[in-house]
């Protein structure tokens, strides 16, 4: 139960502002399942260390 504890729920808006993209968007992200969620009632939420692994596996080589 102590683990619950330290997980760190984040809300659609704080994602979207994280990633400097719309509430649009990042919910487009989570319905396509490229950004895990959960469903709690009527609130979905995204656990921090998911937003990390969808952040790092966005990552990109740029070419010059």
């Amino acid at each position: 139960m102590d683990n619950i504890k330290q997980i760190k729920f984040l809300s659609i808006d704080i994602v979207a502002r994280r990633l400097d993209i719309s509430r649009e968007t990042t919910y487009r992200l989570v319905k396509s399942g490229q950004l895990k969620a959960h469903r709690f009632g009527k609130s979905i939420k995204i656990i921090e260390s998911d937003l990390l692994e969808y952040i790092e596996q966005s990552t990109i080589t740029v070419c010059q």
